[in-house]
């Protein structure tokens, strides 16, 4: 299924590499939405606003990834414009998971609102 992915054109060590720079961002930005302290509604509001940021800005770290495995690689800005509210709620329904980087986006984005809902089940469950 994934077998045209650009993924696959790296070597092991750079598929390596591309995976632990996806965990790490993954990581920290599921961690920083889960130490906010806010009321349900804007916690969960800030699981989106972190998938939509991570979704616009994230090309910009994976492009200086690719700078350091592929010799002659121009700098340059690879961002574009934000994606839309339909872009990003299109992740939720896996709608771009016909590429690693859709399913992975979209896996981000169910993590970051099962982060958010357990803290709140585990905040009432306390109560």
């Amino acid at each position: 299924m994934y077998t045209q992915d650009s993924f696959f054109t790296l070597t092991t060590i750079g598929q390596i590499g591309l995976a632990v720079v996806s965990l790490a961002l993954s990581a920290f930005l599921i961690f920083a939405v889960f130490r906010l302290r806010l009321k349900p509604f804007w916690h969960f509001v800030s699981a989106c606003v972190a998938l939509w940021a991570f979704v616009w800005l994230s090309p910009q770290v994976y492009y200086a990834y690719y700078r350091i495995l592929i010799d002659g690689l121009p700098a340059k800005i690879v961002v574009k414009a934000p994606p839309g509210v339909v872009d990003v709620v299109r992740l939720y329904g896996f709608a771009s998971a016909g590429t690693l980087s859709g399913l992975g986006q979209s896996l981000l984005g169910w993590a970051l609102l099962i982060s958010v809902a357990s803290k709140w089940l585990r905040r009432n469950a306390a109560n």
